[in-house]
């Protein structure tokens, strides 16, 4: 029995000793659970905010985030965005050509109005108007070459406009005339005087101020009488020299040839001249054609040395020894329609009496051949200055020898 109770006492004294340990350790794992779940509770809330804040980062980067910067061409440097212009349209564009186009009108400037209405070509080809101001501006500018006598490139200009123009047959004409131009001018610096003067004269009738047509036409007109006459055929000579003297009524030169050719048809029968006694005085007249000089000699003493003109080529002062057949104030050409002051004859071409005289006058006063002495120049007369043939006419006798040599 004592036994037993001991053994209960001890049992129920260890009770009491050991409740503690066992409450301590029941509260330890009752708070380690707690502590753990508030852990657990700890990370996947932390994680949750975690999360939350970075998505929120996120976002708000995004949002925050600046435009793209728009990189400038390397030829316009700028660190501003350029500001969006609206386009233009083809009207428009065009628009801002014509003021480049008028100014180059009024300025005559052809060439710079050509690329302006290329431009507008290029922006519009069927812009309104376009090819009407295309074909003016060519007529234009070929107008303003033919002014300059320019016909080749005006010939060039009608060419291209007629791409252009509606009015074709007139580009045509004018073309026409161009080319009429052109072939006769051609033949006149061949010397093709006839055929030259055909195709002036159509030029000259359809636009008399057409480049210098006038002017060509008269000269070929002269050359084609000059050479019918040298060849014997008369009447075109005729013909010729009366053309040439309608298209100038107060050419010399004209009226001369007429005359020529005139006295050539109707020859007047002219007795032999009485040749008058020599003059032994020592007095001599010597014209050199070569040099276009006359030197007047009494005895080995050169008293005078002057400049003259002799006969042009075609119609030569002939050479040889003559005498001065007759004196005379003031003589006057029938066939010339001139007056020959201090008039010396020396000898006849035929029923012509060529002679020394001052320069020739016409019957409007005007003198002929005034500038041009030292050069062969005359119908075969020896021409000297008005002073110098009033000096050789007062000194020289009838009778007194002339010497015409090369």
């Amino acid at each position: 029995m004592v036994c037993t109770m001991r053994q209960h006492e001890s049992k129920n004294d260890r009770v009491p000793a050991l409740a503690p340990e066992r409450i301590r350790r029941s509260l330890l794992r009752r708070w380690l659970g707690i502590w753990l779940l508030m852990a657990a509770l700890v990370v996947i809330l932390g994680g949750f905010a975690a999360q939350a804040w970075v998505q929120g980062n996120n976002s708000l980067s995004f949002a925050r985030s600046p435009a793209p910067t728009v990189k400038a061409p390397a030829i316009a440097p700028s660190t501003a965005t350029p500001a969006v212009t609206p386009t233009r349209t083809v009207p428009q564009r065009v628009a801002e050509w014509i003021p480049r186009l008028e100014r180059a009108w009024e300025a005559r400037d052809w060439p710079a109005a050509m690329e302006v209405l290329e431009e507008i070509t290029l922006l519009d080809g069927n812009y309104a108007g376009l090819r009407t101001a295309q074909c003016d501006t060519y007529l234009h500018w070929a107008q303003d070459m033919v002014a300059q006598e320019r016909v080749e490139r005006a010939y060039a200009l009608y060419h291209q406009a007629l791409a252009f123009c509606q009015d074709a047959s007139a580009v045509q004409s004018a073309q026409s005339l161009a080319a009429g131009y052109l072939s006769g001018k051609r033949r006149y610096e061949h010397e093709r005087w006839r055929e030259a003067a055909i195709a002036l004269q159509a030029v000259y009738d359809a636009a008399p101020e057409f480049a210098d047509a006038g002017r060509l036409l008269y000269s070929a007109y002269i050359g084609w009488a000059r050479t019918a006459l040298a060849e014997g055929r008369l009447d075109q000579a005729r013909d010729a020299s009366q053309a040439a003297l309608g298209l100038n009524p107060s050419s010399a030169q004209a009226a001369a040839l007429l005359g020529e050719v005139e006295g050539r048809l109707t020859p007047t029968p002219t007795p032999a001249p009485t040749l008058p006694p020599l003059d032994t005085s020592g007095r001599l007249i010597e014209v050199n054609i070569s040099e276009q000089r006359m030197y007047v000699w009494e005895g080995d003493t050169l008293l005078y040395q002057w400049v003259c003109s002799t006969g042009e080529p075609g119609r030569p002062t002939a050479p040889g020894r003559y005498r001065v057949l007759d004196k005379i104030p003031e003589a006057w050409a029938s066939a010339w329609s001139l007056r020959m002051p201090y008039w010396l004859g020396i000898y006849y071409a035929g029923p012509v009496e060529n002679g020394i005289h001052a320069l020739p006058i016409l019957p409007s006063g005007q003198t002929l051949w005034a500038g041009y002495l030292g050069s062969p120049v005359s119908y075969g007369c020896i021409i000297l200055s008005t002073e110098n043939a009033r000096t050789i006419y007062n000194w020289a006798q009838v009778g007194t020898p002339v010497w015409v040599h090369y």
